[in-house]
């Protein structure tokens, strides 16, 4: 259930909420994630947010981590 929460915080609109869900599956390695992680690795990159690319780079960092075996 908490990785299920942690997937929607991931889509979230505040980022405030987005940092905290990605610090989490970062941090416990939550593999179930990786579908949320890679839809919102799609919005930031047409996101004109100013800190839509770092948060994009952290979001391939973490789907890496998650990649390796």
């Amino acid at each position: 259930m908490a990785d299920q929460v942690l997937a929607e915080w991931v889509l979230a609109e505040d980022e405030k909420v987005r940092f905290d869900a990605l610090a989490l599956i970062a941090d416990f390695k939550i593999g179930s994630a990786v579908p949320a992680l890679r839809t919102l690795a799609r919005r930031l990159a047409w996101s004109p947010a100013p800190g839509a690319p770092y948060e994009l780079k952290k979001v391939d960092r973490i789907l890496g981590v998650l990649a390796q075996p």
